[in-house]
């Protein structure tokens, strides 16, 4: 079997990196108001409340989702032959900004806040880094891109059911 290895848009993935940072540090100094909608679903009333970090996780976990399919379509591959659907790739970056976000802006200090948002943009370019390898199973990279994407499945699994 020939190995390839096929170079990430760079351009794609540094703008995916600084919308993220620009959505967390402007959600820092902007303060939204909170909304609460009261639900009757099945006779049971059910209280549904947005808060700042709620719609800050919501706005970065669709900005995640978007962005890891505008840099996954610039894969050579992906209109002919891809190992498994795309919308399945997008499910680790989401869930990953998503908790990195939230455990971030629980932080008061400036200097951990400050390094945390780094941190977000730095995980999530590395999950869609390995994702973009996961595509092309002729990659030289592939192994090692499944091995770190299954760790972090697990390893989100694991934070996900901490929270819970």
């Amino acid at each position: 079997m020939l190995e390839h290895t096929y170079p990430i848009n760079r351009d794609r993935l540094s703008v995916l990196v600084a919308i993220i940072l620009l959505i967390s540090v402007l959600f820092r100094f902007i303060e939204l108001p909170s909304n609460a909608w009261e639900l009757d679903i099945l006779g049971s009333p059910l209280r549904v409340q947005f808060t700042n970090i709620s719609i800050l996780i919501i706005l970065t976990v669709a900005v995640v989702v978007t962005g890891t399919r505008f840099v996954l379509r610039a894969h050579p591959l992906v209109p002919d032959k891809l190992p498994r659907p795309l919308y399945l790739s997008w499910v680790l970056p989401g869930l990953l900004a998503g908790l990195v976000t939230y455990a971030v802006h629980q932080a008061s200090a400036v200097r951990v806040w400050g390094v945390g948002v780094l941190l977000i943009g730095l995980l999530v370019s590395l999950a869609v880094r390995a994702e973009f390898i996961a595509l092309s199973t002729e990659d030289a990279r592939y192994t090692r891109a499944r091995l770190a994407l299954n760790l972090l499945a697990y390893l989100l699994a694991f934070f996900l059911f901490y929270f819970i």
